[in-house]
C-alpha cells in the first residue's frame, strides 16, 4: 500500500475534498441537505487530520440519505479522495469516473469541474499523466468561469507539476506562474509560498 506522499505533489488543503457548499445551492435549507452537511464538514476534517478510514465510515452512513445528484456527487468526490489517500487507486479511480459520468448528465459545469479534479488526480496517481492533463486543463477553465481562485491554483499547479515530471520546464514555469497570479489575487499566502518555492528550486 501506498502512503499519500508517494501518490501526488503537495497539495495544500481542502485537497481533493469537497465541501458541500461547493456542490448544494446556498438556498437548499432542507432538512437532507443539513443533514448532509454535517456529515460531510465531519468526514472532511477526519480526512485532513489524517483519519481517511474514519472518513469513509462516515461518508458511508451518509449514502442512504443521499436522495438526489448533489448529494450522490459530494459522497463520490470525498470517497474518491479518501481512498486516493490510503493507496486504494482502483477503488478511487473508480467513484471519481462516476461523479464525473454522473456532473455530465447533470449539466453542471462546477460539478464536472470538481468530478474532472478529483479524475486528474486519481490518474496522476496511477502514473497516467496525459490522462491527468487532459482533465485538469477542462477543469480549471470551468473553475476560472465559475470565478473560484483556490481551485484555479491547485490545477495550475499540478498541470506545472505534470510538466515538470515531464521535463519540460518552460511549460511548468508557465502553470506554476498562472498559479501564482491567481493566488496573489485571491491573497493566498500558503499557496504563494509553496509556488515561490517551486520558482527558487526549479
Amino acid at each position: 500500500m501506498f502512503a499519500p506522499a508517494d501518490l501526488l505533489p503537495e497539495l495544500l488543503s481542502p485537497r481533493g475534498y469537497v465541501a458541500a457548499d461547493e456542490v448544494f445551492e446556498a438556498d437548499d435549507g432542507s432538512d437532507a441537505a443539513a443533514e448532509l452537511r454535517v456529515l460531510v464538514a465531519g468526514a472532511v476534517d477526519s480526512a485532513i487530520a489524517g483519519r481517511q478510514s474514519d472518513t469513509l465510515t462516515i461518508l458511508d452512513r451518509a449514502q442512504p440519505g443521499a436522495s438526489n445528484p448533489a448529494a450522490r456527487l459530494l459522497i463520490a468526490l470525498n470517497r474518491a479522495q479518501a481512498l486516493l489517500e490510503l493507496g486504494e487507486l482502483a477503488d478511487a479511480d473508480a467513484e471519481a469516473v462516476a461523479a464525473l459520468r454522473l456532473a455530465r448528465r447533470e449539466k453542471q459545469d462546477r460539478w464536472v469541474a470538481l468530478a474532472s479534479l478529483a479524475t486528474a488526480l486519481a490518474s496522476l496517481a496511477r502514473g497516467r499523466r496525459a490522462d491527468a492533463r487532459s482533465r485538469l486543463g477542462e477543469a480549471v477553465r470551468l473553475f476560472a468561469r465559475a470565478g473560484d481562485a483556490t481551485r484555479q491554483v491547485q490545477c495550475h499547479y499540478l498541470l506545472g507539476e505534470i510538466a515538470y515530471l515531464g521535463e519540460d520546464p518552460i511549460r511548468a514555469g508557465a502553470h506554476y506562474r498562472d498559479a501564482l497570479a491567481v493566488a496573489r489575487v485571491a491573497g493566498a499566502q500558503e499557496w504563494i509560498e509553496l509556488l515561490t518555492l517551486r520558482f527558487e528550486h526549479r
